[in-house]
């Protein structure tokens, strides 16, 4: 059972990470420290933590992108009037 304790231990970070990374960003101070603590150098953790959140930012920014333009639509109208 202690052979998959660091897996364990990473699987949670990333999945406690990814869900706050969603909902409030931030996810990196779960992820990162778990990475670090597992034996990672912290320029792998860092690098490792980034390129593992770009797919939900993407996703994220997909999503909220029609509601980004109408407020910025809607604040350029308020400025220039």
């Amino acid at each position: 059972m202690e052979q998959y304790a660091f897996e364990t231990l990473l699987f949670f970070a990333a999945l406690a990470g990814s869900v706050l990374n969603a909902v409030a960003g931030g996810g990196g101070f779960i992820v990162f420290p778990s990475l670090v603590f597992a034996g990672a150098s912290p320029v792998s953790a860092n690098a490792i933590s980034t390129v593992a959140f770009w797919p939900g930012n993407i996703a994220s920014a997909k999503k909220h992108f029609r509601k980004i333009c109408i407020a910025i639509c809607l604040n350029y109208k308020i400025l220039t009037t």
